[in-house]
């Protein structure tokens, strides 16, 4: 059984979990230009604000949220990793831009499987933001894998964050044919981030029988993310979004779009990877994706995104006062379910338009009865 919430026992071995990383990570000696896990110091230092504040017009406000962007790049020094280096400078490039820190992993610090290093850094970034003044901290954490290069660097990621109505929203990520794909994704610094990356760390030891295939990480926070205590914070947004995938057939995004990632290629990433970098290092070439975010559909989009998912909001509280007053019967029941099926395709299908407002429309059926 996967538990939603630790009991008292977890509790505080997930809390000492995360004392003994923090203080690990914590203490040792500052690195060079790049920063390792191990000082948790940023590559980059310029203002935490975007100086763009693209995105702002759903908040209500013109100053964009801070946001640090966040990856891991150690091991053999060879072919394979001078393309994840040249991938990451594109996202460096990218932060320098909009003002970023940017936080890159550069030594393992789990022993038993390299997937954990991503939780387990994220988790330590996350604390270190809360032990600051509220007024210091970053208040996103974007997480992007080695293998994605970033196309269009005029492009702010606070353009895809929720608007301050929705503050209980606190996990934006994607998804493809396997679920939740934790290549990209958005973390709000937050306690409840640190209950998610706690268990998401903790999971196969509570969950010993339970196969996570290769992936491990990934496959903890997709259990994770079908719990009510954690679904209720998540929300799933149209992969080309800011996860478009190259294919071997080809990239399935257009010119604009934020970056590519190269997840499932097996031996032929590299090629791909490298005709990508050579793209966006080719003065002409990028020229043609590189456009300005008012020129793209992404503000039209996500502003009709949000809105679809703050009308889905409103309808399901109607909808739950509604039910209040409802007598037992088979009308109530039939009702519920429509309910359910709302609160289902919000939290777990929210990146396809259709299964909302299919939710939507029976629900507000449902009402006019």
């Amino acid at each position: 059984m996967i538990s939603a919430k630790p009991t008292s026992l977890r509790t505080l071995a997930l809390a000492l979990f995360t004392i003994f990383t923090t203080f690990y990570l914590l203490r040792q000696p500052l690195p060079g230009r790049h920063p390792t896990a191990l000082s948790l110091t940023p590559a980059l230092t310029h203002s935490q604000h975007p100086s763009t504040p693209h995105g702002s017009t759903h908040r209500g406000s013109t100053k964009p949220p801070s946001i640090a962007k966040v990856s891991m790049l150690y091991g053999e020094h060879n072919e394979h990793y001078d393309l994840y280096s040249q991938a990451v400078d594109t996202h460096i490039r990218h932060a320098e831009r909009h003002g970023y820190p940017v936080y890159v992993l550069r030594k393992g610090i789990m022993q038993d499987n390299g997937y954990w290093n991503k939780p387990a850094y994220m988790l330590a970034l996350v604390i270190q933001e809360l032990a600051k003044p509220e007024d210091e901290r970053v208040e996103w954490l974007m997480w992007f894998d080695a293998d994605s290069v970033i196309l269009n660097p005029a492009l702010p990621l606070s353009i895809f964050l929720p608007p301050a109505s929705m503050s209980h929203i606190h996990f934006l990520a994607t998804k493809d044919h396997n679920g939740l794909n934790s290549g990209m994704f958005f973390i709000r610094v937050d306690p409840w981030s640190i209950d998610f990356l706690t268990q998401t760390i903790a999971f196969p030891s509570y969950n010993p029988g339970l196969d996570l295939g290769v992936s491990m990480d990934q496959m903890a926070m997709s259990y994770l993310l079908n719990n009510s205590y954690f679904e209720e914070h998540a929300l799933f947004m149209p992969r080309p979004w800011f996860n478009a995938y190259e294919f071997h057939h080809g990239f399935e995004g257009h010119q604009g779009d934020l970056l590519v990632h190269f997840p499932g290629l097996e031996a032929d990433r590299w090629d791909h990877m490298r005709g990508w970098i050579q793209v966006v290092g080719d003065r002409r070439k990028k020229k043609a994706w590189e456009v300005q975010p008012s020129n793209t559909e992404y503000p039209s989009k996500v502003v009709a995104y949000w809105s679809m998912i703050r009308d889905a909001y409103a309808v399901v509280r109607e909808a739950e006062l509604r039910l209040e007053s409802m007598p037992g019967s088979a009308a109530r029941h039939d009702f519920l379910n429509r309910v359910e099926g709302l609160r289902r395709a919000i939290a777990r299908e929210a990146d396809r338009e259709a299964a909302v407002w299919e939710g939507l429309t029976a629900v507000r059926e449902g009402l006019d009865m």
